[in-house]
């Protein structure tokens, strides 16, 4: 178990990875310090460029491609 991450994180980012699918992380503006670490851990133990992606910044500016992106994938299923 990797400390400090919030349980969410761990639950949906892990085993996406283990599958060999790719992950998108928007944390919290205020709180997006766990996130990196953990982008710049997966850079030095070797994880592709583009298997992790962490975007950063406000809801309303970073959040709201996102909604859009999740909206047309689920909307395929």
């Amino acid at each position: 178990a990797v400390l400090g991450m919030p349980m969410p994180l761990q639950w949906k980012v892990a085993p996406a990875l283990a599958a060999g699918c790719c992950a998108i992380l928007k944390p919290s503006e205020i709180a997006s310090l766990t996130c990196l670490e953990l982008a710049a851990i997966a850079h030095d133990v070797g994880l592709p460029p583009g298997v992790l992606n962490v975007i950063t910044g406000t809801g309303a500016e970073a959040g709201a491609p996102l909604r859009c992106v999740s909206a047309a994938t689920d909307s395929k299923g």
